[in-house]
C-alpha cells in the first residue's frame, strides 16, 4: 500500500515539475529562418511580388514547406468563412480571427496573450450558430434560405477551426505554444464580440 502511495505521489511530483519547469520560448523570426537553413530545408519558390500573408511573415514560412502549405490552407478557409459570416451576421468581427494576424502576432509579436487554455471558446461560438439558427422567425419569408445560410457559415467556422488545428503542428516548436494561446486568445476575443 506504502509502495503505491508513493509511486502515485512520485508520478505527481515528476509531472508537476514537468510541467512547470516549461518555459515559453521566444523565438524570433531570423532564428527560424537560421535554423532552417542550418538543417537546410528545401524553401517554397515563388514568383516576385507573391505573397500569402506579409513579407516578414513569408519570409519565414517560405523556409518551412509544410507550415508554408498548410497556411494556404488555412488562409482559403479563413476567407470562405469571413465571407459566409459577412453574408449572416453584419456585426461579425472575423477580422479577429484572421490568420495574416495570427501568424504576426506568433512570429513578429510579444508574449502578451491573456487566455490560458487553448481553445475553449470553440464549443461556446459553435453554440452561438446553433442559437442562431434557433432564432430565425418561423415566419420568416426566408426561413429556410436564413437558416441554411447560418448552417454553411457554422460549417465554414468548423472548417476553419480543423484547418488551423492542422497548422498547428506545422508551426515550428520554438513558437507553437505562442501560436496556440494566440489562437486561444483571439477566439476569445471574438467570442466576446458575439455575444454583444
Amino acid at each position: 500500500m506504502n509502495t503505491k502511495i508513493l509511486i502515485f505521489w512520485g508520478l505527481a511530483l515528476l509531472f508537476l515539475s514537468a510541467c512547470g519547469g516549461r518555459k515559453q520560448q521566444d523565438v524570433s523570426s531570423a532564428e527560424l529562418i537560421q535554423a532552417a537553413e542550418n538543417f537546410d530545408y528545401d524553401t517554397v519558390a515563388v514568383t516576385p511580388g507573391d505573397t500569402l500573408c506579409s513579407s516578414e511573415v513569408d519570409d519565414v514560412l517560405r523556409h518551412y514547406p509544410e507550415f508554408y502549405h498548410a497556411t494556404k490552407n488555412a488562409k482559403k478557409r479563413y476567407e470562405a468563412w469571413a465571407q459566409q459570416e459577412k453574408t449572416v451576421n453584419a456585426k461579425a468581427k472575423p477580422e479577429l480571427m484572421d490568420i495574416n494576424v495570427i501568424l504576426d502576432k506568433t512570429l513578429h509579436g510579444k508574449m502578451t496573450v491573456t487566455s490560458d487554455s487553448v481553445w475553449t471558446a470553440l464549443s461556446a461560438i459553435d453554440s452561438l450558430y446553433l442559437q442562431r439558427i434557433g432564432k430565425v422567425p418561423d415566419n420568416a419569408p426566408d426561413l429556410d434560405a436564413r437558416k441554411s445560410e447560418i448552417g454553411r457559415a457554422r460549417k465554414a467556422w468548423q472548417l476553419y477551426m480543423e484547418q488551423l488545428h492542422r497548422l498547428s503542428a506545422a508551426v515550428p516548436e520554438g513558437c507553437r505554444e505562442r501560436f496556440l494561446r494566440i489562437v486561444a486568445d483571439q477566439t476569445d476575443k471574438y467570442l466576446t464580440t458575439l455575444q454583444k
